[in-house]
């Protein structure tokens, strides 16, 4: 190699070097002027959610600290219901559901609050799955037919995987209200 063509490799190579590092700066101090105001996006989220589940409910206390688990209380202390955060994996990633129960252990209904699946298929879930959930009292099984039994919840077309993530998500949470009540669901 020649001088000339070294001298020019490490030209390019060290531009190419301070371009990133000036990305990487610029994207790190982007995420740091972000991160609470999306930190408080996603609090007022889930604070609207558990209003919408147990609308009933004038406070909300922490069963266990950061572990997004709710008891809604009413202005009299009185139990309204429980609040629980889920997650289970979809067709496209994560789908987490917030998922509310009356102190009978019936479910008030269900408020999406990551879901990421295919556009027209998986992404009808929130329009479609809550109504069939809402008031069930046992474990749910997804069906591709007709429900015919209590628990049963029929899959969207073509977008079975989030069906059964959104239907697992929610069996979880009834055992997380299980384990917080000692009150178990309906056979």
């Amino acid at each position: 190699m020649k001088g000339k063509d070294v001298k020019q490799i490490l030209v390019t190579a060290i531009s190419l070097f301070l371009i990133c590092a000036v990305s990487a700066g610029l994207v790190a101090v982007v995420n740091g002027v972000t991160a609470p105001a999306i930190k408080q996006m996603e609090a007022e989220t889930e604070k609207e959610a558990k209003q919408m589940l147990l609308p009933a409910a004038e406070d909300f206390e922490e069963l266990a600290p950061a572990e997004r688990k709710w008891v809604g209380k009413d202005k009299d202390g009185n139990v309204v219901g429980y609040v629980f955060v889920t997650a289970a994996n979809g067709y496209n990633g994560k789908v987490e559901v917030m998922t509310g129960f009356t102190p009978e252990g019936a479910v008030t209904g269900i408020e999406f609050l990551t879901l990421n699946e295919t556009p027209g298929l998986g992404m009808k879930a929130p329009k479609v799955l809550p109504e069939q959930i809402k008031n069930q009292t046992g474990e749910l099984t997804v069906v591709k037919t007709a429900p015919e039994n209590e628990g049963d919840v029929q899959a969207i077309t073509s977008a079975t995987i989030t069906s059964k993530a959104v239907v697992k998500a929610v069996n979880d949470a009834r055992a997380l209200f299980e384990a917080a009540t000692g009150k178990e669901a309906a056979k």
